[in-house]
């Protein structure tokens, strides 16, 4: 693990170790329509094995479950994955994500969440190819660089400054990975503001309107205007491996 990999991991062994239900309730609030286009481009789960990578506090692993997939879920943080025990029965398995300690093709989907940014990107989805069986797929979740939204959100919540993060650019995603990208579809612009006012008052009515409109109104925006997705906070990915990009199976460790 690198020295960068390493800061990330310590950083979220303090993150979920002290958590704040305000910030964590309003952020996977906000967080729905990214959540949601990221199990409609998963598509039909029933019996398929699915890696959650950077799963943390395993957020989205119920409605997995609900989807009828068979899920592991891997974090580099062990503090998060001790609340995905508590609360869920999924297999969990803390590890070096550039060193999957599965067998190759094992999993029909990987899910990465907002955690490329957290380590060497193209090492990770090398390794995801190679525990995906073939014509697998990754859907992937990121916040995305250059997005002035993000800078607002962080002053928002000072914890985040000192994340040591690299976050990717949109036009990376759709262009310059290991993985070739199929659909690209992004998320927050003006709705930035309405979650940030919103940690200060989350029981405000008015608020919660506020930032239902502005939801809706990114929503138009970006559909109206794609080139702004370069500004847009968080990218959904769907990304495929050609079938060559699944090398000969090599064994680590039997997938719990």
């Amino acid at each position: 693990m690198n020295r960068r990999t390493a800061a990330n991991r310590n950083f979220y062994e303090a993150y979920w170790r002290a958590p704040d239900a305000t910030r964590e309730a309003l952020w996977k609030e906000w967080w729905e329509p990214a959540y949601a286009r990221l199990l409609e481009l998963a598509g039909d789960l029933r019996g398929r094995r699915v890696l959650v990578l950077f799963a943390g506090d395993g957020a989205l692993l119920p409605r997995l479950a609900a989807a009828g997939a068979g899920i592991v879920a891997v974090d580099l943080a062990s503090s998060g994955l001790r609340r995905i025990r508590a609360r869920d029965s999924v297999p969990v398995v803390q590890a070096d994500v550039h060193e999957l300690p599965f067998a190759a093709a094992t999993f029909d989907l990987v899910v990465p969440i907002n955690g490329l940014c957290h380590t060497d990107a193209a090492r990770v989805l090398r390794e995801a190819a190679r525990v995906l069986r073939p014509h697998g797929r990754v859907v992937l979740l990121e916040v995305l660089r250059w997005s002035p939204v993000a800078l607002l959100a962080r002053l928002f919540d000072p914890f985040f400054w000192r994340a040591p993060h690299r976050l990717l650019s949109l036009r990376r995603i759709r262009g310059d990975l290991p993985l070739a990208a199929r659909r690209v579809h992004t998320f927050f612009l003006a709705s930035v503001l309405g979650v940030c006012l919103l940690r200060l008052a989350p029981r405000s009515r008015e608020l919660r309107a506020l930032q239902r409109g502005l939801l809706a109104f990114d929503h138009a925006l970006l559909r109206a205007v794609p080139a702004l997705g370069h500004l847009a906070y968080v990218g959904v990915a769907e990304l495929a491996a050609p079938p060559a990009a699944n090398p000969t199976p090599r064994q680590r460790a039997a997938p719990p």
